[in-house]
């Protein structure tokens, strides 16, 4: 059976204590996504066979990433204005992990998703998905500068699986960075 997974970043209790009074301040009324759901996505492997697992597992044993710094620096809407995502500053250390993470995995012949819809590597956290045009019609707060920042302690792999009303991600592995 194919699993949905990618990796991702978890977020500290502290940025994620920011990230619900930033919604707060832009409205509570509005279907935010789950806090336990908030994460960066470092790289979107998509449906992977079973067989792949273990050398997904075997590639997370073997990097040697160290800790970073990421710099969230506003909100704003994702690309075609259908997601109102937290952005990063510009972060060479991040574009590094997702290009380590991509070359282990070609290296050890895991297939997995690339990515084609037409821009480069762009980290963000999903905060809501927009389902009424209105909202961007109707509001003034964003995009918002916003500064916060925390060190990038573990990668995990998340499975995604569909919910009634979200994605669930489940943690089926973790790395930490050292």
């Amino acid at each position: 059976m194919d699993r949905r997974l990618f990796l991702g970043i978890s977020l500290p209790q502290i940025i994620i204590k920011d990230i619900q009074e930033i919604e707060e301040s832009i409205g509570s009324q509005l279907f935010w996504n789950p806090i336990e759901n908030l994460h960066i996505t470092a790289l979107f492997l998509g449906l992977i066979e079973e067989e792949y697992l273990e050398k997904i597992y075997k590639i997370l044993d073997a990097l040697k990433i160290g800790k970073f710094l990421i710099e969230i620096d506003k909100i704003d809407y994702s690309p075609g204005e259908r997601m109102l995502w937290l952005y990063f500053k510009e972060n060479d250390a991040l574009k590094n992990f997702n290009k380590n993470i991509i070359e282990f995995l070609e290296k050890e012949n895991v297939p997995f998703q690339k990515d084609n819809r037409g821009f480069d590597f762009l980290p963000h956290i999903n905060l809501l998905k927009i389902r009424d045009e209105k909202f961007i019609m109707n509001n003034n707060k964003i995009p918002k500068a916003v500064d916060l920042k925390f060190q990038a302690e573990e990668l995990n792999l998340y499975e995604s699986m569909l919910g009634r009303s979200f994605v669930i991600y489940e943690i089926i592995k973790t790395k930490k960075l050292v």
